[in-house]
C-alpha cells in the first residue's frame, strides 16, 4: 500500500506544491474571517 501511495506524490510534486499553497491561503483567510467576527 504505502508503494501505492509514494508515486503519485513524486509525479505530481507540482500539484501537491499548488495545493499546500491553497491550502495556506484558505487558512489565512479562515483566520481573517475569524478575526472579523
Amino acid at each position: 500500500m504505502a508503494s501505492k501511495l509514494v508515486i503519485p506524490k513524486v509525479s505530481m510534486g507540482s500539484d501537491n506544491e499548488n495545493l499546500n499553497s491553497k491550502v495556506i491561503r484558505h487558512a489565512e483567510e479562515a483566520e481573517q474571517y475569524i478575526k472579523n467576527l
